[in-house]
This record gives structure tokens, C-alpha cells and sequence, in this order.
């Protein structure tokens, strides 16, 4: 079954949204979309499903515990129950789809403090995803980290991080400035 030239619908984006909720319950993290042949980098629900809007395809990669993938399939026009047309096997990652197919209300009852995002100066989100009691997934758009702490510890590693990051870049700067100079 092909879904290549079917663009997904408002409805498909929001079940896909909603998925990425319950498989995030698994502890499974959006990591990338196919998009024109090539996987880019989307960390958060709604980079998925921006990527997926301005794109024809349909296939997402998933991230477990920071290095075990899965990939899954989208079949736009579908219930909510049908959305996924295929998926990989690996680490069970088809019985976590399974799962949230079959109990959409899980992804919505998480508590709110489970996830949560932080914009920094660019616009660009982190989100952390408790993962287990203290333990959190980091997301941003230069990768992810592990972190293992309160709420209130988690988002001041993420302030430091948004500070780290952005020295590293005005340093790549400085130094592309040097070598043009």
C-alpha cells in the first residue's frame, strides 16, 4: 500500500499528534521524518507534524532510551485506530503502537508536569519527557540528553544547556569570522 502522493489531512496531523503521545507514555521519542529521500531532524510532536504537513511522505523514526530506533509508517485517511500502516519490529517498538492505538486516552492523561517545553532566545524548543520517576529525555534541535532529577533540576539543566549551546555557536562564529578574515 502506497502513501507517497496523499498529502495527510488537518485530522491525520492531530491523530498523529495525539500517537506521539501514547507511544511517548512507552517512552518512545519523536527523532526524525523521510523527507524527499533524507531524514531530518524532528524532536517534538509539532515538528513532526510541521515536517509531515510540507512533505509527501508519510514515515517517521523513533528514539528509545537514546539510541534504540523504530520506524513507522503513516496511512493518511484513516480512523485514528488504522493510522499506522507499518512499523518496525525492533525493541517492541509495534507493541507500544499497538498499544496506543488501542487506548488513545492514555496519551491524554498524562500529567501535565510529564512534558513540558522551554523556548530559548531563537525560538528553538527544548522539551523533556519524564521517561521514569526522575529520570527525563531532553530534546532539542542538536540531539537529546539524559537527565536524572526533580522537575525543578531538570529545567535548570535545561537553562544551562540553551546557555551552552549558544556559546557554541558564537564560538563556530567567531571562528568562521577568523578563517574569512
Amino acid at each position: 500500500m502506497s502513501t507517497a502522493k496523499i498529502s495527510a489531512s488537518p485530522q491525520d496531523l492531530s491523530n498523529v499528534s495525539l500517537l506521539l503521545q501514547g507511544l511517548a507514555v512507552a517512552g518512545w521519542a519523536p527523532f526524525e521524518v523521510m523527507r524527499s529521500g533524507y531524514w531530518e531532524t524532528a524532536t517534538t510532536a509539532q515538528a513532526v507534524t510541521e515536517k509531515l504537513q510540507a512533505s509527501d511522505s508519510a514515515t517517521i523514526r523513533m528514539l528509545r532510551d537514546g539510541y534504540k530506533t523504530a520506524v513507522m509508517l503513516f496511512q493518511w485517511g484513516q480512523p485514528y485506530e488504522k493510522l499506522v500502516a507499518d512499523t518496525s519490529k525492533s525493541y517492541d517498538f509495534h507493541l507500544a503502537v499497538k498499544e496506543a492505538l488501542n487506548n488513545p486516552a492514555q496519551a491524554t492523561a498524562k500529567k501535565p508536569a510529564d512534558t513540558f517545553q522551554m523556548k530559548n532566545g531563537a525560538g528553538d524548543i527544548y522539551e523533556a519527557t519524564r521517561q521514569t520517576g526522575t529520570e527525563w529525555l531532553i530534546t532539542f534541535p542538536e540531539g537529546d540528553r539524559r537527565f536524572d532529577g526533580t522537575l525543578v533540576e531538570v529545567k535548570g539543566f535545561i537553562k544551562k544547556l540553551m546557555v551552552d549551546m549558544a556559546k557554541g555557536e558564537a564560538e563556530e562564529l567567531a571562528k568562521e569570522a577568523e578563517r574569512n578574515a
